[in-house]
């Protein structure tokens, strides 16, 4: 069975956004190593019915990490077995099971849930055509606000559009 998936370039660009996430994380804490060395440290652990700021509070604190961690984190239970899993491991494999963001300033590592990039809304087109050989205009309006239409008309054709200042909110 074949399944095709077609994905606007908004929803294309969000997911390459997010997919990008985890290997990005891991180049920047690798970045840390030398300055952040308890990255490197390993962890052996099991955890049942802990908030994951507290567990998150636990590493950083052993390992001696500056973290700064957001609230809304401790809504997030966590029941996990580690076992020589390295600090740097650890969190690659918490921002991915709990989507999870990390922002980096100097040797401190905030990490809050992650909140996908709002994408810009794509303005519409305005359908007008312009024939040179006989002076016309096709229009295909909709919705559109009347000082769009008058500049799109007068890069097509040159001619300079008035209008009264009352009819610039109008469609």
């Amino acid at each position: 069975i074949f399944l095709a998936l077609s994905m606007s370039g908004q929803e294309n660009d969000t997911y390459h956004a997010y997919q990008d996430r985890i290997p990005n994380l891991d180049n920047n804490l690798q970045a840390l190593h030398l300055d952040v060395p308890g990255l490197t440290e390993k962890v052996n652990v099991t955890i049942s019915n802990t908030s994951l700021t507290n567990f998150l509070k636990a590493i950083s604190q052993v390992h001696k990490i500056n973290m700064n961690l957001s609230n809304d984190l401790s809504s997030i239970t966590i029941i996990n077995g580690f076992r020589d899993v390295t600090v740097h491991d650890l969190l690659l494999f918490l921002a991915k099971e709990h989507r999870l963001q990390f922002d980096f300033t100097g040797n401190i590592i905030s990490i809050k849930k992650y909140t996908p990039p709002v994408a810009a809304p794509v303005e519409r087109e305005i359908g007008i055509a312009y024939q040179v050989a006989t002076n016309t205009i096709s229009l295909d309006l909709s919705n559109d606000l009347l000082p769009k239409v008058f500049r799109k008309i007068t890069q097509l054709t040159g001619n300079n559009l008035l209008f009264e200042p009352e009819l610039g909110n109008k469609t």
